[in-house]
C-alpha cells in the first residue's frame, strides 16, 4: 500500500462453470473484504465463480486463492447482508442474486429476481413485516426486488423475493440507503423514456414508493 508495487499474482480460473470450457478471459468484476475474516471476496464475472482470497499471511507476502465457488453467469456487483457472514452478488445474465456464505465458503442460494439485476454494493435494512431484507434494482426492468435476508431470525422468507416494488422507468444501476434514513434510493441513469436524472426514494416502513 505504500509503493504501489505488485507483491503477486493470483491466477484464477480461466474455465466455464462446466470446469472444461476454456474462457478467452475472465474479468474480476468486484472486490470486497470481509467484515468478520481477512480474506478477500472477489467476483469472476465470465466464468460464473466467486473466489475467496486469504491476506493473513503476517509477513504480507502470499496471498492464496483458498476457495473458488460455482455460481452463475456474468457475476457482478455485490456486498454483503447486515451480519457481514453472507456475500450478496448479481448474476448479470442468468438474472439472479447468489448468496455465498462466507464462513463455509459455500454457495447458500440463487434465485431469480428480475432482468438483469444490478444492486451495485447493496443495500439491507429492517423490514417491519419480513425482518432484514436486501434489495437490487434492474437494468432491463422497471423495478426494486427485496428479498429476505435473516436466514437466522427469519428462515421462512431467507433468500426469496417478499415484495416487488415498481419503478417509473427501467435503467437502474445503483440502490442505497443510510442506518439513520428512513428511505431507499436507486437511480435509472440508463433509463431511455426520460427519467434517467430521476431518484426515486421507497419507503422503509411501507415499501411504498413516496417520491
Amino acid at each position: 500500500g505504500l509503493t504501489l508495487e505488485p507483491i503477486q499474482r493470483v491466477d484464477v480460473p480461466m474455465v466455464d462453470l462446466d470446469g472444461y470450457t476454456e474462457l478467452p478471459e475472465v474479468r474480476v468484476a468486484s472486490i470486497v473484504a470481509s467484515h468478520n475474516d481477512p480474506v478477500w471476496v472477489i467476483a469472476l464475472k465470465e466464468s460464473g465463480y466467486v473466489g475467496i482470497v486469504d491476506y493473513s499471511d503476517p509477513a504480507g507476502l502470499n496471498f492464496p486463492l483458498t476457495a473458488t465457488i460455482p455460481t452463475a453467469r456474468a457475476l457482478h456487483d455485490g456486498g454483503f447482508d447486515h451480519t457481514g457472514s453472507y456475500f450478496l452478488v448479481a448474476a448479470n445474465a442468468d438474472n439472479k442474486i447468489v448468496v455465498v456464505d462466507l464462513q463455509t465458503q459455500t454457495l447458500e442460494a440463487m434465485f431469480d429476481t428480475g432482468l438483469t439485476p444490478h444492486p451495485g454494493r447493496g443495500v439491507n435494512w429492517l423490514d417491519p413485516d419480513y425482518g432484514w431484507v436486501n434489495a437490487t434494482a434492474h437494468i432491463k426492468q422497471g423495478k426494486v426486488a427485496v428479498y429476505g435476508a435473516d436466514p437466522a431470525g427469519r428462515p421462512d422468507v431467507a433468500w426469496q423475493v417478499v415484495r416487488e416494488i415498481e419503478l417509473p422507468s427501467a435503467g437502474s444501476l445503483f440502490i442505497k440507503s443510510h442506518p439513520s434514513s428512513p428511505w431507499v434510493l436507486v437511480d435509472m441513469t440508463k433509463s431511455t423514456t426520460g427519467y434517467e436524472k430521476d431518484i426515486c426514494a421507497i419507503s422503509k416502513a411501507t415499501g411504498d414508493l413516496d417520491h
